[in-house]
C-alpha cells in the first residue's frame, strides 16, 4: 500500500452521521432536532440554522443543555435554557448562539441544542407533515477573537433527528489531531450510564472501556489526547470508539489540526460529524473533487468501514462524473471483517482533476459505513507527500443510505466572500429537472430549475443562483420535477467556502436531509428590490498610467460588485467576508487624467464617483532624511504623488540607482542609496508614467563610516588602566574612544587599529564606541568589554539543583500514606556541565521544591552586578497542580498563570540589564500506580500538563523574539528522541528528574541557546 494511503488510513475521520437513518425514520422525525456539539468558548462563533419550508408560520422551541456544575460538592445539572422563536412561513432563522442567547452573551461554555417544531401558538407540537430542517455551523479564526471578517476555518453538521442507545465512531486519531467526543443527554429526568470502548490498531491494538455518567439535560466532552484513564498507547494514537448507553443519548465527534500543543496557537482547520447507530448496504455522495481551485489543490478520500466481526464485505464503488463522461466503476473491493478501507480517490485511474459523486454498494449483503473527506491546500512537489502541514482546511460528510425526490438544507449564503455550491448526483437512466426553492430570513425568496442528466453529477454554483438572493442568507429545498412523468430520486449535498476566489480560507459541507414526499414545500414571495450601492470614498485617489494601484472603495450596499475605473474593468476585485461596505480593486493601464469610478452590483444597479481617481499626477520631493550618509544608507524621501511598492517610483541619487525600496505611501518612500564618490548630489524620483521631480543637492555622500571588528583584551579590572587594542576600518586622526561611556586615553592610532587605556567603571559588560571627529560618524561594538569577573546565574527548582533518584516508591498522600524516597545523589547538575562548556562561572542557585510564585519573590534577592546572564528553568512543580479532572478551561488557566510568573521573572532580570535564557520544561515519563478505584495515577507532573505549560512558554518566546538580550532554550525538544517519544533513557526512575546524561542534554541545549544569540 502506498505511504500516502496508509497515512490516511491512520488519521482521517470515518464518522457516521444520523443522516444515515432510513427514509421512513427521517420522514417521521423532522419535528424534533438535536445538536450534541456546540461551544461559546474563546474564538468560536456558533450558529444554529432553522428552516421552515411550510406555507404557514410555526414556532421553534430551542433548548440549550450545558455541562453539569458542582454545588455543595455534588455534581448537579445546570438548568436548561429555553427560548421560543416565531418563524415566518417559507423562511430561514439564523440563531447566533454567542450573541442572541442572553444567558450566554460573554459566557464561555459548551452547549448542546434541541429544536422542536411547534404550531404558531408556541405550545402545541406541529401537526401533519409540518416539520423543520436544522443545521449547526461553527467558525473560528487562526488567531485572535473572531468576527465575520476574520473567520478562517469552520465546520457544519446536519442535526440528528433522534437520540439512540448505541453509536459508532469508526475512526479517531490524536497523533496530529485534537479530537473531541461530544455526548449529550436530552432527557429531562433520567441519568444515562455511558460506556465508551476504545479500540486501538496496529502496534497500539489494545482496548479500554471508560464509564461516564450523563446527568439529565447535560452534555460532556471526552478528550482522548492525554486522557489518563486510557493506556498511553491509546492517548496519542489512532482508534475507533463504540458508545453504549442505558438510555437514548446523542453523540458527535469533532477533529482539529494541527494540535494546539504544537505551539501553533488556534487550530488551522477542522471538521465535524455525528456518530451513526447502524451500518447500511448502500451509501451515496454527491460531492468529490480532485482538481485545483486557483492555486489550491484538492484531494478526496473515501473511507469505508466493515464492522461485521466475521464476514468480509465486497463492495462496488461507482464514480458519477459530469454529464459528458461515463461513470467509472471499481467492480469488487474487498474489506476484511472489522477492518477499514481508505481509497485516495486522486489515485483512481480516470479521476484525476475531476468533480464526481459516489455510490458504495454492498454486493454480499454485509452492511458497511462510509464517509468522504476533502482537504485542500498548496500541493507539495511530490504529490505522494501530502500531510496535515499542507492542508489549509478541510470538510467531511457521511454518506446517505437512501436517495430521495426531495432534499432540505437550512444553511446557505450568497453573502460577499462566501461561495455556496449545491452538488447533485443522479444514478438513474432518466434525466430530471431539479427545482430549487431558496427561502430568505424575511420569508421571501426565489426559485430556479436545473437539468440533472442521467448517470451524472452536476454542480449548481453561486453564479447560477437567482440574482434576487445574492448578498443574503438562505435555506434551500430541492425537488425533482421531471417532465417525463414520475419524479426521479437523486442525492444532494451543499458545500460552502469563504475567503477570496483565489484563496479559500475555510469551508464546510453536509449532505441534505430527505424531505417527505407528502410534505409541501411552500413557495415564497419575491424579495423587495435591493437598494442601489453608494460610494463615499476612494483611497488612494491617484496612480500611475501603467495601472497596478490597489484602490480601496468605501460605501454601502456592495453585493458581489464589479468595478470599472475610467471605463476599464479593474482586476482582483474583493469584498471582505460578509462586508457590504468595502471593496479593494487593482487599476489597469489608462491614459493620464481624472476618471470616473463605477461600482456595479450583481443585480445591475450602479454607483458612480465622478473623476474620483487620477492617472499620472507628477510627483514632488519636499525633503530627504538624513541628508548625508554612506553608500547603502537608509534614506526616507518625502514628497507627494509618489507610487510605493515594486514597480512604483524609482529613485536615483547622483545618478546612482537606489535599491531596496522597503515600504512607502504616496508621500514617502524608504530607499537604500547606491554607490557613489564623496560629494553632494541631486535626488531624482521617477514615477512609472515617466513623470519626475528633482531635489537639487539633496544628499551628501560622506567618507566611509568606521567599523570595529575586535577588542583585545576584552576584560579588565574596574579601576581601569587596561591597555586595549581596537581593530577595525576607517579610523581617522583624532578619533575619540569611549568604553562604557567613559573616555579612554588614546596612545596610538591608525586607519585600522587604535590603542587606548580604559578608565574606571563599575563591574559589568559595556559597549566600545569609536567616533571620528571630522564627520561625527561612529562605530559601536556592543558588549565588547567586561569590567570585573562576571558569572552566570542558574535559577530554578530541583531540576537546577540536580538530584538523581536511584529508586522511588510513590503512593498518593490521599490514600493515607506519605511519599518515601531513597536519598538522591547529585552526580552532575546541568550548571556544572554548562560552566565547562562556556567556559565560565555558573552559580547553581536552584531550590528544590520551589514553585514559580516563590521563585518570583526570590529572584530579585539573588540577582547582583556579578551576573551578566540569568538562566531560568522553573515551573515543573507548578505543573503538578494541573489535574486530569480539571476542565479544559481550568487547565489552560493554570498553565497561563505559570507562564505569567515566568514572564514576570524575565521582566525582573531584564529590568536589571541582565541577559536572560528561559527554558521550556523537560518531558516526564509517568510512573503508573493503580489506585483503589481502578484509575491509573502518576507521580509528579503529567506529560499533558508539561505540554500545556510549554505552549504558554512559547508565547513568552514570541513576545521577546526581537529583544537582543533574551533567548529561549527548548529543553523539551532537546530531550525527545528522533521519533518524538519520551526519553526514558535520560530520566531517573521517578520519571521526573534526569539522570546525569539527561542533565548533560539540558546543559548542551542552554549552551547552544547562549552562543546563538549572546
Amino acid at each position: 500500500m502506498p505511504a500516502i494511503r496508509f497515512f490516511r488510513l491512520v488519521v482521517l475521520v470515518i464518522a457516521l452521521c444520523a443522516v444515515g437513518l432510513s427514509a421512513a425514520a427521517q420522514s417521521s422525525s423532522l419535528k424534533t432536532w438535536y445538536l450534541a456539539e456546540g461551544t461559546t468558548y474563546g474564538p468560536f462563533d456558533e450558529f444554529v440554522l432553522i428552516a421552515n419550508p411550510n406555507e404557514t408560520p410555526v414556532a421553534a422551541r430551542v433548548t440549550l443543555l450545558r455541562p453539569p456544575i458542582t454545588v455543595g460538592g455534588v455534581l448537579t445539572p445546570q438548568q436548561a435554557i429555553v427560548h421560543t422563536y416565531q418563524l415566518l412561513a417559507t423562511s430561514r432563522k439564523t440563531l447566533w448562539i454567542t450573541q442572541d442567547i442572553p444567558e450566554l452573551v460573554g459566557v464561555g461554555t459548551n452547549v448542546s441544542v434541541v429544536v422542536e417544531c411547534l404550531e404558531q401558538d408556541g405550545t402545541t407540537a406541529c401537526t401533519g407533515d409540518k416539520g423543520l430542517v436544522v443545521e449547526r455551523s461553527m467558525y473560528w479564526p487562526r488567531s485572535g477573537n473572531g468576527s465575520v471578517a476574520t473567520w478562517q476555518a469552520g465546520h457544519n453538521s446536519m442535526g440528528l433527528t433522534a437520540p439512540a442507545t448505541k453509536w459508532y465512531l469508526a475512526e479517531g486519531a490524536t497523533s496530529i489531531f485534537d479530537e473531541y467526543i461530544l455526548l449529550a443527554n436530552p432527557s429531562k429526568t433520567d441519568t444515562a450510564q455511558v460506556s465508551l470502548t476504545f479500540q486501538g490498531q496496529g502496534a497500539n491494538r489494545v482496548t479500554k472501556t471508560l464509564i461516564r455518567t450523563l446527568l439529565p439535560e447535560t452534555r460532556e466532552n471526552v478528550v482522548p489526547r492525554g486522557l489518563l484513564e486510557l493506556p498511553e498507547a491509546l492517548r496519542y494514537a489512532s482508534f475507533s470508539v463504540e458508545i453504549d448507553s442505558d438510555r437514548p443519548i446523542l453523540a458527535e465527534r469533532s477533529m482539529y489540526w494541527p494540535t494546539v500543543a504544537a505551539g501553533l496557537g488556534i487550530w488551522r482547520g477542522g471538521h465535524e460529524s455525528a456518530a451513526i447507530p447502524a451500518a447500511e448496504l448502500d451509501w451515496n455522495f454527491a460531492e468529490g473533487f480532485t482538481g485545483k481551485h486557483a492555486s489550491q489543490q484538492f484531494e478526496t478520500y473515501l473511507l469505508i468501514d466493515n464492522p461485521d466481526p466475521a464476514q468480509p464485505a465486497h463492495v462496488e464503488i461507482t464514480y458519477y462524473l459530469d454529464p459528458t463522461l461515463a461513470p467509472i466503476v471499481e467492480p469488487d473491493v474487498t474489506i476484511d471483517p472489522q477492518a477499514r478501507f481508505t481509497r485516495w480517490v486522486n489515485s483512481v485511474p480516470g479521476l484525476a482533476g475531476k468533480s464526481f459523486g459516489i455510490r458504495v454498494h454492498s454486493l454480499n449483503n454485509v452492511r458497511v459505513v462510509a464517509e468522504r473527506a476533502v482537504y485542500w491546500g498548496m500541493q507539495p512537489a511530490d504529490p505522494l507527500q501530502w500531510s496535515a502541514s499542507n492542508w489549509v482546511e478541510g470538510h467531511d460528510s457521511p454518506g446517505v443510505p437512501v436517495e430521495s425526490t426531495k432534499w432540505g438544507f437550512a444553511e446557505g449564503t450568497a453573502e460577499n466572500g462566501f461561495y455556496t455550491y449545491f452538488l447533485l448526483r443522479n444514478s438513474t437512466d432518466v434525466d430530471t429537472n431539479v427545482k430549487f426553492t431558496f427561502m430568505l430570513e424575511d420569508g421571501k425568496g426565489a426559485t430556479g430549475t436545473y437539468l440533472l442528466k442521467a448517470n451524472s453529477r452536476y454542480t449548481v454554483a453561486l453564479d447560477q443562483f437567482p440574482s434576487a438572493i445574492w448578498g443574503k442568507r438562505f435555506a434551500a429545498f430541492l425537488e425533482s420535477v421531471s417532465v417525463s412523468g414520475n419524479p426521479v430520486s437523486f442525492v444532494a449535498e451543499r458545500a460552502v467556502y469563504w475567503g477570496t476566489d483565489a484563496n479559500w480560507l475555510g469551508g464546510h459541507a453536509s449532505a441534505g436531509i430527505p424531505w417527505p414526499d407528502t410534505a409541501v414545500i411552500g413557495t415564497p414571495g419575491p424579495p423587495a428590490s435591493a437598494p442601489a450601492p453608494t460610494v463615499s470614498s476612494i483611497t488612494p485617489v491617484r496612480g500611475p498610467i501603467t495601472g497596478g494601484t490597489s484602490v480601496t472603495i468605501r460605501g454601502t450596499g456592495f453585493v458581489w460588485p464589479t468595478v470599472t475605473i475610467g471605463g476599464v474593468a479593474a482586476t482582483s476585485v474583493v469584498t471582505p467576508i460578509g462586508d457590504t461596505t468595502t471593496i479593494t480593486a487593482v487599476t489597469e493601464a489608462h491614459p493620464v487624467g481624472p476618471v470616473d469610478v463605477v461600482v456595479r452590483n450583481s443585480d445591475g444597479q450602479t454607483a458612480t464617483a465622478s473623476q474620483a481617481f487620477t492617472y499620472g499626477t507628477p510627483p514632488t520631493i519636499t525633503s530627504v532624511s538624513p541628508t548625508s550618509g554612506q553608500p547603502g544608507s537608509l534614506v526616507t524621501v518625502y514628497g507627494t504623488n509618489l507610487v510605493p511598492g515594486p514597480g512604483g517610483t524609482t529613485v536615483r541619487v547622483g545618478g546612482a540607482q537606489a535599491t531596496s525600496i522597503n515600504y512607502g505611501s504616496d508621500t514617502l518612500i524608504l530607499i537604500q542609496t547606491g554607490s557613489n564618490a564623496t560629494g553632494t548630489y541631486d535626488v531624482v524620483v521617477t514615477n512609472p508614467d515617466g513623470l519626475q521631480a528633482t531635489l537639487v543637492n539633496g544628499f551628501t555622500y560622506l567618507e566611509p563610516a568606521p567599523s570595529i571588528t575586535s577588542v583585545t583584551p576584552n576584560q579588565g579590572p574596574t579601576e581601569g588602566r587596561t591597555s586595549i587594542t581596537i581593530t577595525g576600518t576607517n579610523f581617522r586622526t583624532g578619533a575619540i574612544v569611549r568604553v562604557g561611556g567613559v573616555s579612554a586615553a588614546v596612545s596610538w592610532f591608525g586607519a585600522t587599529q587604535i590603542v587606548a587605556t580604559t578608565g574606571a567603571h563599575a563591574a559589568g559588560t559595556v559597549d566600545v564606541v569609536v567616533t571620528n571627529t571630522d564627520d561625527l560618524q561612529s562605530a559601536t561594538r556592543t558588549g565588547a568589554f567586561i569590567y570585573g569577573t562576571l558569572a552566570k546565574l542558574a535559577f530554578g527548582d530541583s531540576l537546577t539543583v540536580g538530584p538523581v533518584f536511584d529508586e522511588v516508591a510513590w503512593i498518593l498522600t490521599q490514600w493515607g500514606y506519605q511519599p518515601h524516597f531513597s536519598p538522591p545523589t547529585y552526580p552532575s547538575p546541568y550548571p556544572a556541565t554548562l560552566a565547562a562548556l562556556l567556559p565560565a562561572i555558573v552559580d547553581n542557585l536552584g531550590v528544590a521544591g520551589e514553585a514559580t510564585p516563590s521563585g518570583l519573590s526570590r529572584l530579585p534577592t539573588v540577582i547582583d552586578i556579578t551576573y551578566d546572564v540569568v538562566i531560568i528553568l522553573e515551573g515543573t512543580n507548578d505543573a503538578t497542580g494541573i489535574f486530569r479532572t480539571d476542565t479544559e478551561a481550568e487547565q489552560r488557566a493554570k498553565a497561563a498563570a505559570i507562564a505569567s510568573n515566568l514572564s514576570a521573572m524575565v521582566g525582573q532580570a531584564r529590568g536589571q540589564g541582565k541577559k536572560v535564557v528561559l527554558a521550556t520544561l523537560p518531558p516526564t515519563v509517568p510512573i503508573q500506580v493503580a489506585d483503589p478505584d481502578g484509575y491509573t495515577r502518576y507521580r509528579g507532573a503529567e506529560l499533558s500538563a508539561i505540554l500545556l505549560v510549554n505552549a504558554a512558554i512559547s508565547q513568552i518566546f514570541d513576545a521577546y523574539r526581537d529583544d537582543p538580550y533574551f533567548v529561549g532554550a527548548d529543553v523539551y525538544r532537546a530531550m525527545m528522541d528522533a521519533s518524538g517519544n519520551n526519553p526514558a533513557s535520560l530520566l531517573s526512575v521517578d520519571g521526573l528528574h534526569p539522570k546525569a546524561e539527561g542533565y548533560d542534554v539540558i546543559a548542551n541545549a542552554i549552551h547552544a541557546a547562549i552562543v546563538s544569540k549572546f
